[in-house]
């Protein structure tokens, strides 16, 4: 028996420079997600403010990888939203 599960994950590329070089489709994406993961949070929450983007952060980065991963797993497993 095959699983499925409800939970999907994007990879959403951000502009590091010029806000202006972020796609139309990845504001649409980040606006409509249950929960972002962001190296930066700090960047990106700029940016989410800049397009009006109100959709909860975590931070996952080298240090917390491991954990947050696994968290963000079981999430997607679960489809559970913070």
């Amino acid at each position: 028996m095959i699983k499925r599960y409800i939970g999907k994950l994007y990879i959403v590329p951000t502009p590091i420079g010029n806000l202006e070089d972020i796609t139309i489709r990845a504001i649409n994406t980040l606006k409509n997600v249950d929960l972002i993961a962001s190296e930066n949070t700090k960047h990106t929450k700029i940016l989410l403010k800049v397009f009006n983007i109100n959709t909860s952060i975590i931070s996952l980065h080298n240090h917390n990888e491991n954990k947050q991963t696994k968290q963000i797993i079981i999430m997607l497993k679960k489809k559970i939203l913070l």
